[in-house]
């Protein structure tokens, strides 16, 4: 397998990745998951099969997708908020918390979509065309051990995975050493490690959201009568957090 299969994935992420900004200029807000997905994918190969690239514009072209995400990001991770809090715990909270947390987080969401949508719309798109030109069109290099460095993404994967101790930021860096791992499985065809991949990305994802619902609840300036229950709910989520891990054996 050459470095022809990492550009057709390069390739690919472009298309999503310029789909899904014109899609967010229209105020599509469900394009800036689609949007961050490409990103991640695009930054995935260019690092994984970086043999497969010119070093220099490869850098040029990952910062640039740095940039673009960073535009989304707070959008991002109040989306997943939303959707801890909307379907994670929906029912096991009194109307009156459901109701400040639904306008607390609605109020941020709305702010950080204004500034988001500011910065997408002053965005060159240019840039990032010929950013990923400039990678795709230099010449393709000699043989590149392909599935070598998958199964060498697959083993850092794994590592982080063992070293964790149930540390959420170590398993948050796990969960993104997955994602790698995933990725260069899908871009060297291999369907089943890239499916075991995906199934532990998913898992560590729902742990960091659960954790990062906590963390969030128990910093935000709840009113003092809902107090006593919005730290019962910390502590639910904490113990959800935990008792998800039990989808990795």
């Amino acid at each position: 397998m050459g470095a022809g299969a990492a550009r057709r994935y390069l390739a690919d992420q472009e298309r999503a990745l310029l789909d899904a900004t014109a899609r967010l200029r229209d105020g599509d807000r469900s394009a800036v998951r689609t949007s961050r997905v490409a990103v991640r994918r695009a930054r995935s190969t260019l690092r994984t099969f970086r043999a497969c690239f010119p070093s220099g514009p490869a850098r040029q072209l990952d910062a640039a997708l740095v940039a673009h995400a960073r535009r989304l990001g707070t959008v991002r991770d109040l989306q997943v908020l939303d959707d801890v809090f909307v379907t994670g715990v929906a029912g096991e909270i009194s109307d009156a918390l459901s109701g400040w947390i639904h306008d607390r987080l609605g109020a941020e969401l709305e702010a950080a979509w204004h500034d988001a949508s500011a910065a997408v719309a002053a965005a060159d798109d240019g840039e990032l065309r010929s950013r990923f030109s400039a990678v795709l069109e230099a010449t393709a290099p000699g043989d590149v051990r392909m599935r070598k460095r998958a199964r060498a993404a697959a083993r850092r994967a794994a590592k982080r995975l063992a070293g964790a101790c149930g540390d959420p930021d170590a398993l948050h860096d796990a969960r993104k050493a997955a994602k790698r791992a995933r990725y260069a499985a899908e871009v060297t065809g291999k369907v089943g490690q890239a499916a075991r991949q995906q199934h532990v990305q998913r898992v560590l994802g729902t742990h960091h959201d659960l954790t990062v619902a906590a963390r969030w609840l128990a910093a935000a300036p709840v009113e003092p009568a809902a107090r006593p229950e919005a730290l019962r709910l910390v502590g639910r989520l904490e113990v959800a957090a935990t008792d998800c891990l039990g989808g990795l054996a």
